[in-house]
């Protein structure tokens, strides 16, 4: 794999969390390693197929392209458009946690 890219998330942010949250990661293309806490998935791109891993990172996710595809410039930005969206690395769940604290069942550890 090549080079992790980073996107910034809107804190708080665990990709575990946002990954388990919902059923999606379960079917193809998804593939979900809980221990590395790794999430891989396969996109297609303009110029082919793209396997795409995305692993945690500060404040961020890194986002990685197995090494035998190197991606356009406008392929790269795609991923990172597809990787915000899927994650959604922009919505700010701040609030929604502050809520939470109210709740000490609900609460994050």
């Amino acid at each position: 794999m090549s080079g992790p890219r980073r996107l910034a998330a809107a804190p708080p942010f665990r990709l575990g969390a946002v990954v388990l949250s919902h059923g999606w990661f379960q079917p193809a293309p998804f593939a979900w390693d809980g221990e590395a806490e790794r999430l891989e998935r396969v996109e297609m791109l303009p110029d082919g197929p793209a396997r795409l891993r995305v692993v945690p990172a500060a404040g961020a996710v890194g986002v990685e392209v197995a090494a035998d595809r190197a991606l356009s410039g406008a392929e790269r930005a795609e991923v990172a458009r597809r990787v915000r969206r899927m994650l959604q690395l922009d919505v700010d769940v701040a609030g929604f946690y502050a809520a939470l604290g109210h709740e000490p069942e609900l609460a994050e550890d």
